[in-house]
C-alpha cells in the first residue's frame, strides 16, 4: 500500500530558499504512513519511480538530508532555516591559566572541548554561529570578523588600525535594483552605493551568482567613485562585493527580477458597400483581413566570466496571417413589359375586323464569382541543450567518492565529458557556470566511468585527462 506526503525537495539550501521557498507542496509516496531516516520516497504511487537527484529533502517543518541517488531519506540535516548568521570570534585568556571552549561551526558541526594552554596558544580565532561560543568564565570572548553564512562561510577580519586599539566598523554598502528599457528578462540594473565603514577608501566591486564566484571574479576599479551600476542582468541572485585599500571586503546579494515580456498585435478590417437603384439592381461588396502577429523573447542564456556579462538571446516567432475575400455580384432582373393595342373596329355592312395586340416578355440571369485565399503559419523553435551527469572534486579521490553530483550541459553541446574537453560546463537547468571544482569525473547513475579530467576552477572549462580511473 502507498500512501502520499506533503514535501519539499530541493538542492540549495541557504537564505533565500529559507526565506521564499520552504512550503511542504510537493507530493511524494512511501510504503510507510510516515516518513524518518532511512525511508525512501517515489514519484507515482506504485513505488517504482524513486525522487532521485535531490540533496535535502523537507516534511514535518524539519530538513533532512537525502540520497542523491536512491532517493532514500538521510539524517537531520546540521543547518535548519532560518540559516544562523557567523561570526569570526577570538578566545583570550590570562597567563598561567586554562580553559575549555566550545562552538558550533558555519555548516553546524560542534566542536568538542578544547583547552587553551598558557604557554603553547593563549588565543584563538575560530569561525562560529553567532552566540554559540562559551568558555570559562576567565575568558575574554570578542568578535573580530564577518562571515557569509550558510553554505558558503567565506570570513572576512574588520580592520583595525596599527597605531591604536580601535576597531574600524565593518564595511558596508546599499544594494537597490529595476529592470531597464521595456523590462525583459535581460535587462535588469543593480545599483550599489552609500558605501561606509572600511578604511573609508573603495578600492573596487564584483559580481558572480555566489558569493564564491563574486569573490573570485575580476574586480573593477571604482578609481574613487561613490556609485557603481551593473546592467544588463538577467534574472537571478547576484552577490556584490566591495573592498577597500586594505583589501577589507563586504559580500551583499540581492534579487534581479524583469517581467518576460510577450507582445501581440491584432488588427481587423470590415468594409461593406451596398448599392441600390430605381432599375431594381442590387450590388453587396464584403471585404474582412485579418492579421495576427505574435513575438515572445525567452530568458536568455547569460555565462557570467567574472566581471562582464555575455547574453544570448533565443527568439521563437510565429506569423500567422489569414485574409479571406467574398464577392457577391449583382444581379440584375429586366422588367416585363407587356404591350396591349386596341384597333378600332369599324363595322360595316359585311365585314368585321379584329387586331389583337401582342405580348412581349425579357428576363435577364445572374452570375455568381466567389474567391477564397487560404492562410500560411509558420513556426520556429529552438532545441535544448544536450546534458549528462558529472561527480566534481579538489581532488581525484574527491571525484571517485561522488559527494558533489550535477546534471551539466557544455557549450559546445556535446552528449558527454569526453566530448566537452576545452569546453565549459553549466549547471543544468539553472544555467550557473561550474566552479570552485580542480577534477571532474562523468557520473552514469551509479558510480564514476572513465578517465578523471583536470577542470578549471574559475572558468569551468575542461582540460585534458589525468589519466586516472575510479
Amino acid at each position: 500500500m502507498a500512501y502520499s506526503h506533503s514535501v519539499k525537495y530541493f538542492n540549495t539550501l541557504n537564505s533565500t530558499f529559507c526565506a521564499l521557498d520552504t512550503a511542504e507542496d510537493q507530493t511524494v509516496y512511501s510504503e510507510y504512513s510516515t516518513l524518518g531516516v532511512s525511508k525512501k520516497v517515489y514519484a507515482n504511487s506504485s513505488l517504482t519511480t524513486p525522487i532521485t537527484g535531490y540533496q535535502y529533502i523537507k516534511f514535518g517543518g524539519n530538513i533532512y538530508e537525502m540520497n542523491f541517488v536512491t532517493g532514500e531519506i538521510n539524517n537531520l540535516s546540521l543547518v535548519q532555516c532560518p540559516i544562523p548568521a557567523v561570526k569570526i570570534y577570538r578566545i583570550t585568556i590570562p597567563a598561567e591559566t586554562t580553559s575549555y571552549v566550545r562552538w558550533t561551526e558555519c555548516d553546524g558541526n560542534v566542536y568538542p572541548v578544547t583547552e587553551l594552554i598558557y604557554d603553547k596558544m593563549r588565543t584563538i580565532d575560530v569561525q562560529a554561529v553567532l552566540n554559540s561560543v562559551s568558555a570559562s568564565s576567565i575568558a575574554s570572548i570578542q568578535i573580530v570578523g564577518d562571515c557569509v553564512p550558510f553554505p558558503d562561510c567565506i570570513c572576512s577580519y574588520y580592520v583595525s588600525t596599527t597605531t591604536t586599539t580601535t576597531t574600524l566598523s565593518p564595511i558596508d554598502f546599499t544594494l537597490s535594483t529595476v529592470c531597464e528599457g521595456l523590462g525583459f528578462n535581460g535587462d535588469g540594473k543593480i545599483t550599489a552605493t552609500s558605501f561606509s565603514g572600511g578604511s573609508g577608501t573603495y578600492q573596487s566591486i564584483g559580481i558572480g551568482t555566489s558569493p564564491l564566484d563574486a569573490y573570485n571574479a575580476t574586480p573593477t576599479n571604482l578609481s574613487g567613485a561613490s556609485t557603481f551600476d551593473f546592467t544588463s542582468l538577467i534574472n537571478d541572485e547576484y552577490w556584490i562585493i566591495l573592498r577597500d585599500n586594505t583589501s577589507a571586503y563586504k559580500l551583499k546579494s540581492i534579487n534581479v527580477a524583469c517581467n518576460l515580456t510577450t507582445t501581440t498585435t491584432s488588427t481587423t478590417s470590415t468594409s461593406t458597400t451596398s448599392t441600390t437603384s430605381t432599375t431594381s439592381t442590387t450590388s453587396t461588396t464584403s471585404t474582412t483581413s485579418t492579421s495576427t502577429t505574435s513575438t515572445t523573447t525567452a530568458a536568455p542564456l547569460c555565462s557570467y566570466n567574472g566581471g562582464s556579462a555575455v547574453i544570448s538571446y533565443i527568439t521563437s516567432t510565429t506569423t500567422s496571417t489569414t485574409s479571406t475575400s467574398t464577392t457577391s455580384t449583382t444581379t440584375t432582373q429586366a422588367p416585363t413589359t407587356t404591350t396591349t393595342t386596341t384597333t378600332t373596329t369599324t363595322q360595316a355592312p359585311t365585314t368585321t375586323t379584329t387586331t389583337e395586340a401582342g405580348t412581349t416578355t425579357t428576363t435577364s440571369t445572374s452570375t455568381s464569382t466567389t474567391t477564397t485565399s487560404t492562410s500560411t503559419t509558420t513556426t520556429s523553435t529552438t532545441e535544448a541543450p544536450n546534458t549528462f551527469s558529472i561527480a566534481l572534486g579538489n581532488s581525484v579521490g574527491g571525484v571517485c567518492a561522488m559527494s558533489v553530483l550535477r546534471i551539466v550541459a557544455a557549450t559546445n553541446n556535446s552528449t558527454n565529458l569526453a566530448g566537452a574537453v576545452g569546453s565549459a560546463l553549466y549547471r543544468q537547468p539553472q544555467n550557473i557556470l561550474v566552479t570552485g571544482y580542480d577534477f571532474v569525473g562523468e557520473y552514469d547513475g551509479f558510480s564514476v566511468v572513465g578517465d578523471v579530467y583536470n577542470l578549471n576552477s574559475s572558468t569551468g572549462v575542461v582540460g585534458s585527462t589525468t589519466s586516472i580511473s575510479c
